[in-house]
């Protein structure tokens, strides 16, 4: 099965070079207006406000004004999205649906897809495409047009084709902490049928830490470097292929050198030396991960008829990671852990796509395979290194999906639609340098959803839907264990508006998540992964765009949630554990496990409130424009742990910029301030055996960038 879909996948990508830009849906309603937003949240190209979905479209233009240099930053403009951890893979939550789940063959949540191929792990995201024409958000289950893995969300990248013209991006940034990032993506016709593009990405710069044994500060450090090239072949009237190629490469120790947030570690009784603050640390190990990725995609799109597409989406992608980090964060030398991950993915999509009269259709199949192996993970104590664990897991997968609209009357439109979806995973384990059993279990699983929505008028919709999610099972842990799929059905209800004025969006929604893939370190200090009982996720969001003048533009948006468990027993708690030194002698000591029922608890990574206040004002002074733009970004309390464990301080983060941009529009120049009130807040915080760990995000940052444009 896997060949003949390779096959179909190769023959369609390589029919003559062939295809035109299709012209999108809603171009005539909307007379092109620079504000009307396009997605393709539903498998077709729809004004935002007709889009029965609560959906974050980010341009490009979003994406640099916020200061967003990564799909990790992407909160700064999404309520209700959050990306926390230390882990080398960062992790989603949305909606409070998200996984704390690493290893072998395992796969978040929320999916992520660039040009329409899907990630089944995130090394290679932790850096910007500079060729990026959006991102899209979509909230909210999303099984049956995007499948497996799409519990909370999915988030959709999309980057800019080639040009028949001469189009182009140089930029030079740099920031504090000797940060330099060079990026640039050039783009033109070689032929009157084949366009090419490029894009190159470097970075370089120190860490925001200091060790305060050696005196570096250089020790958590990144570099960076990523290039695309990328082929358009087209006929300019029904097919196109387009062939890309990606290449990047990331060595970072960024969010992995960690601090003891307090007093109670048992260095600080001892009068040995750790950080205490969030700018200092003290490891004799030096915490990185490096990750190689290499990717090619095909994409060929036919149009059939004036009514009927077919795209085909081939894509082959392999990564490889090496990661080490201190187990004690101290200048001992009592512990510290590495680890190497290979990942390879290949994966096949057909989707046909089509209308008639009242009726838009699409439908699909799709074929997903990934090799994943964790060939060596261990720990150091002193000198001695163990083998804990090397895996393999082999995933094959297999869907078949079909949606369908139909306006059954003037401005009323139902949707149904269903996904099934078949997959086997094998795991081969060996455990403490002994083979394990070769374990295998097969998922199947339907997806449906069905929307009603009504056009009030051509720019005010209301809608009510119904979906469900389904993230499949995994063989995780020490030692690896079957984890049952995770399963969520979603009611939402929704209104939009959009005009020249003023957008509102507002939703309300309901979860009912069951057997919730959840990380804990159990009572031997191992990782597991249990399925928590059930979980219910209910909440509100609002989102408010104005543009009172045309130099002027206010975005506000805020989000209510509330994710408590309903049935988890058998949960981890973490609580302190004093150390004896002497009899009658005690010093603080680290943390210990234990099985607590967590029913009734907030789901971790949750936060109740959360909020984004944005605004930009032009200023023409002749010879170009001055723009000022500020961003804020709002969270109030939550929780890194199971069982409400060690609670985040609510925050809120204000980020600021002043540009100039030439009246011709070529070069724009900009000083920009990140983290302008300098807020310590941590990505994780954990309860270790020596004490309690933080690893903080990024503190105020200075920088300035210049680019020019053509």
């Amino acid at each position: 099965m896997r060949n003949i879909l390779c096959l179909g996948g190769l023959i369609l990508s390589c029919a003559p070079a062939v295809a035109a830009a299709q012209d999108k849906p809603g171009d005539e309603a909307t007379g092109r207006d620079p504000n009307v937003i396009i997605v393709t949240a539903q498998r077709r190209a729809e004004r935002l406000v007709d889009v029965p979905i609560s959906v974050n479209s980010v341009s490009q233009e979003d994406l640099e004004l916020k200061k967003i240099n990564s799909i990790l930053d992407l909160s700064k403009a999404v309520t209700s999205l959050r990306f926390e951890g230390h882990t080398p893979a960062f992790q989603p939550t949305l909606r409070g649906v998200g996984s704390q789940v690493q290893g072998a063959g395992v796969d978040s949540n929320v999916a992520v897809y660039i040009d329409g191929f899907y990630l089944s792990n995130n090394y290679g995201m932790g850096f910007d495409l500079p060729n990026v024409e959006n991102v899209q958000i979509l909230k909210g289950p999303q099984g049956t047009l995007f499948g497996r893995n799409a519990t909370g969300g999915a988030i959709l990248v999309t980057t800019a084709e080639p040009s028949f013209e001469a189009t182009g991006r140089l930029k030079l940034k740099y920031t504090e902490f000797n940060d330099v990032t060079a990026s640039g993506y050039i783009s033109g016709p070689l032929s009157s049928n084949v366009a090419a593009g490029l894009s190159v990405y470097f970075r370089k710069g120190d860490g925001y830490t200091r060790n305060i044994v050696t005196g570096a500060d250089d020790d958590a450090g990144v570099k960076q470097f990523s290039i695309r090239p990328d082929i358009l072949f087209t006929n300019h009237d029904n097919l196109k292929l387009r062939l890309i190629y990606e290449h990047n490469y990331n060595s970072t120790a960024l969010g992995l050198a960690a601090s003891y947030s307090d007093d109670y570690n048992i260095f600080g009784a001892l009068g040995v030396p750790v950080g205490r603050k969030a700018s200092e640390t003290a490891e004799n190990v030096l915490p990185f991960n490096q990750s190689k990725g290499d990717a090619i995609y095909a994409l060929a799109e036919w149009n059939l008829n004036d009514d009927m597409t077919l795209k085909s989406n081939t894509g082959y992608r392999h990564d490889h990671l090496y990661f080490q980090t201190e187990g004690d964060f101290s200048p001992l030398d009592l512990l510290w852990v590495s680890a190497v991950t290979d990942n390879k993915t290949f994966s096949q999509e057909f989707v046909l796509s089509g209308e008639s009269g009242r009726l838009d259709w699409v439908a699909g199949v799709n074929y997903y395979y990934n090799l994943g192996k964790e060939p060596d993970s261990g720990i150091v104590q002193g000198t001695v290194r163990t083998t804990l664990k090397s895996q393999t897991v082999k995933t094959n997968a297999i869907a078949a999906f079909a949606d369908v609209t139909l306006e059954a009357s003037d401005g009323l439109f139902l949707t149904a639609g269903g996904r099934y979806s078949t997959e086997k995973k094998v795991s081969d384990t060996i455990l403490f340098g002994a083979r394990q059993p070769t374990e295998s279990e097969r998922w199947n699983k339907f997806t449906p959803r069905a929307v009603v929505r009504y056009q009030i008028e051509p720019n005010t919709n209301v809608y009510a839907s119904y979906s469900k999610g389904f993230r499949s099972g995994a063989f995780t842990g020490f030692p690896p264990e079957k984890v049952n799929p995770e399963t969520l059905d979603a009611f939402e209800a929704g209104f939009k508006h959009a005009s020249p004025v003023f957008d509102l969006n507002a939703a309300a929604f309901f979860y009912n998540y069951k057997d919730a893939q959840v990380s804990i370190i159990d009572l031997n200090g191992l990782g597991r992964t249990l399925n928590a009982g059930n979980q219910h996720n209910y909440g509100a969001e609002i989102e408010l765009a104005i543009r009172p003048v045309p130099e002027w533009s206010i975005n506000l948006a805020g989000a209510y949630l509330r994710a408590k468990y309903t049935d988890f027993q058998g949960a981890a708690a973490a609580v302190p554990v004093d150390v004896q030194l002497a009899p009658g002698f005690f010093v603080p000591g680290g943390w210990a496990q234990v099985s607590r029922d967590a029913s009734g608890t907030y789901a971790p990574r949750s936060p109740k409130w959360t909020g984004n206040i944005a605004s930009t004002y032009d200023i023409d002074v002749g010879a170009g424009t001055i723009q000022l733009a500020g961003n804020v970004s709002l969270t109030s309390h939550f929780f890194h742990f199971t069982n409400e464990g060690f609670r985040e301080p609510g925050y809120a983060k204000v980020d600021l910029n002043v540009s100039y941009t030439t009246e011709d529009k070529h070069w724009r120049g900009e000083l920009f301030v990140t983290n302008l009130t300098n807020h310590h807040s941590a990505a994780e915080r954990i309860g270790g055996p020596f004490g309690t760990l933080a690893l903080y995000t990024p503190p105020r940052v200075f920088g300035g960038s210049i680019s020019y444009n053509f």
